[in-house]
């Protein structure tokens, strides 16, 4: 895992403990050089729950959020073992999804699809 992959706000492990990239972190050189380990923290069932992601039984994945407006729904769903984020746009037809496995993933594709959600750990 890069550093300059991560922004700001986002989650990850720190020599074993779940910490969050600050704002002074943002240039590379700037964050905890090599003094320690970090890694990016897995997405687990767990996560989706503690943050009021759950599971809709009809439709066989967890919900966002839905946009009346847009008329679409954002989820994320395991597929054979991996964790798939999409958008589906019911009125279209149509459905948009991205593999990810770790929560700065998740972060990043709630920040594209404009949905301000605060991830717990």
């Amino acid at each position: 895992m890069k550093i300059d992959e991560l922004m700001v706000g986002d989650w990850l492990y720190i020599t074993d403990h779940p910490m969050r990239k600050e704002a002074k972190q943002v240039k590379p050189e700037h964050f905890l050089r090599s003094l320690v380990v970090f890694e990016p923290i897995p997405l687990t069932l767990e996560i989706l729950e503690k943050n009021d992601i759950l599971y809709e039984k009809q439709s066989y994945y967890y919900v966002i959020e839905d946009d009346k407006d847009l008329e679409c729904t954002y989820y994320i769903q395991q597929v054979q073992g991996d964790w798939t984020i999409g958008v589906d746009i019911g009125a279209y037809d149509c459905s948009a999804f991205a593999r990810i496995k770790y929560v700065h993933e998740l972060q990043h594709a709630l920040k594209l699809c404009g949905i301000e959600k605060e991830i717990i750990i």
